[in-house]
């Protein structure tokens, strides 16, 4: 009888041991493993999507790395009132909150190129070799690029000057294990074979322009042609000059793009993404990522473009929410160029022709 009950008892705790294994295995709802959302063409699209968005955090793009603390230390852009901005201005990296501010740049490209390497170790695009696993995988390889390549300007000396300078560590998997620095020489070696695998991947890129939701509006994705540019823009960087005229004769002959006019300039909608000129655009449909501060800004006027500070991407393209990695119509609200005049903004802003007096813009909470 002891006995019996002694096997009864182990096959009930058995019983109960798997079950809670399998409730502590429930994938909470609304949530999908990361594993099986890379299985299929829309998990990886919602992916992507989800790298594409992560580029606005306000540490990245949608601020720092944008019109804030670059500009500051360029000393184009004067925020008077404000002792975090004075303290970049005067280069003061010793400062609490200017060290926050670059802590934060750091950790949260690192997360985002993560984001892209768990999409590039995903079987699917690993061995990517026909439409579109080929577009997906030539994408995440050029914003892999494209983020080491700004923390590279960021925080490793100018190649040119010294060409043996330490550079950053070059993530290539997903993985929480931290990857060692390497030399600055290195991590262009890497930018440079990602950026040239993803041309080869994108070589179709037009080719199938608008053959799914994912193929259209391309100037937000980092298509063949961003690809390019930015590959003379990496060589130019290298002093490598013949290489960077060859890539920027290739964008310029067969991108498509042309420059706006004065004209064109003059009337654009701050924050609208240019179908015209624009090769690759971080995209905004909300204001929520905007400066919560209220300060004077000046900057100085530009040599190079037709404005010389436009304050993007606090315009709304319509009510619709954020991209979400949801389902597919909803991810991106709506296609560049189409925001309206009664679009709501959070910053009053105005464009300043070429040459002109210094730009003066007051952003409001």
């Amino acid at each position: 009888m002891k006995k019996i009950f002694s096997i009864i008892l182990t096959a009930a705790s058995l019983t109960l041991m798997t079950s809670c294994d399998d409730f502590l295995d429930i994938t909470p709802e609304g949530q999908v493993k990361r594993d099986e959302l890379l299985e299929t063409n829309d998990g990886v699209e919602d992916a992507l999507y989800g790298a594409y968005a992560q580029l606005r955090q306000s540490s990245l793009y949608g601020q720092e790395l944008f019109y804030s603390s670059l500009e500051v230390m360029s000393q184009t852009l004067w925020c008077y009132g404000n002792t975090t901005t004075e303290a970049l201005g005067k280069y003061e990296y010793t400062n609490t909150n200017v060290k926050s501010i670059f802590a934060s740049v750091w950790s949260d490209m690192y997360n985002n190129i993560s984001n892209v390497n768990s999409v590039l170790n995903a079987p699917l695009i690993e061995r990517a070799s026909t439409y579109p696993a080929t577009i997906y995988r030539g994408e995440a390889l050029a914003l892999r690029a494209f983020m080491h390549f700004d923390l590279m300007r960021l925080y490793a000396e100018q190649i040119t000057v010294n060409p043996k300078a330490d550079g950053i560590p070059y993530a290539t998997e997903f993985s929480l294990k931290t990857p060692p620095f390497e030399s600055l020489e290195d991590n262009y070696k890497h930018v440079l074979a990602d950026l040239t695998e993803a041309e080869t991947l994108l070589a179709d890129d037009d080719a199938h322009k608008e053959a799914s939701a994912f193929m259209t509006n391309r100037e937000i994705h980092l298509n063949l042609h961003a690809v390019r540019a930015l590959m003379a823009r990496v060589y130019l960087t290298m002093g490598d000059k013949e290489n960077a005229l060859r890539y920027a004769k290739l964008v310029i002959e067969q991108s498509g793009r042309t420059l706006k006019t004065k004209t064109e300039v003059q009337n654009d909608l701050a924050g609208v993404l240019s179908t015209k000129e624009c090769l690759f655009g971080v995209y905004y449909s909300t204001a929520s990522s905007a400066p919560s501060s209220s300060r004077q800004c000046h900057t100085l006027p530009s040599t190079f473009a037709a404005t010389s500070w436009r304050c993007t991407n606090r315009m709304s393209a319509d009510s619709t929410t954020a991209p979400t990695p949801t389902s597919q119509p909803s991810r991106w609200a709506a296609p560049p160029n189409t925001a309206s005049a009664s679009s709501p903004t959070s910053t009053t802003c105005r464009t300043m022709p070429q040459h002109a007096p210094p730009l003066s813009c007051k952003a409001s909470t």
